[in-house]
């Protein structure tokens, strides 16, 4: 492998914000790809079982799976 020297890209979770699946997400893809308002608009899609705690994320297995999908990831 080939080792770089570019720092490694890292979003910190914000005290009161549940917002783990979309900083796990795009810490994946080295990239703000997603926002929190992206993951309520899976969560909406996919009905309130995705998200169980509302107005502050905390996102199911189902708001990631859909997310990595839309960046190309299957995420199993």
């Amino acid at each position: 492998t080939t080792m770089t020297s570019e720092p490694l890209y890292h979003e910190r979770q914000v005290f009161g914000r549940q917002l783990c699946a979309c900083h796990a997400l795009n810490n994946l893809l080295q990239d703000r790809r997603f926002t929190g308002a992206d993951f309520f608009g899976v969560a909406r899609a996919l009905g309130a079982a995705a998200q169980s705690t509302p107005f502050f994320g905390n996102f199911d297995a189902n708001a990631l799976q859909v997310a990595g999908l839309e960046a190309g990831l299957d995420l199993l």
